[in-house]
């Protein structure tokens, strides 16, 4: 417990860095640090976007798919929208725009 107080406060007192603190610390595993951080000091550890933007780049990919399949379209606008799960005239709006 005291080993895991100690980790705590560490990453609170010092820029609520995980990396800095089991750099520093030598201990414990980040997965662990986390747990401790959330069962002592809920709310206070930072979560960082990298996996949002991930995300965020996967739709804007889709999103880029969209366009240009209909831009290069074998099918009907209708069925290309239908397939990417938006209206006609969305998928429109977005070629054009």
């Amino acid at each position: 417990m005291e080993d895991k107080r100690r980790a705590v406060d560490f990453y609170l007192g010092h820029g609520h860095q995980i990396s800095y603190t089991l750099r520093v610390l030598g201990y414990p595993s980040r997965q662990k640090l986390m747990e401790w951080i959330d069962e002592l000091a809920p709310g206070e550890r930072i979560i960082h976007e990298g996996h949002l933007k991930r995300e965020k780049h996967s739709a804007m990919k889709r999103k880029s798919d969209c366009v240009m399949s209909f831009a290069t379209r074998s099918e009907s606008a209708e069925e290309d929208a239908m397939e990417a799960g938006v209206s006609r005239l969305c998928m429109e709006k977005r070629a054009l725009g």
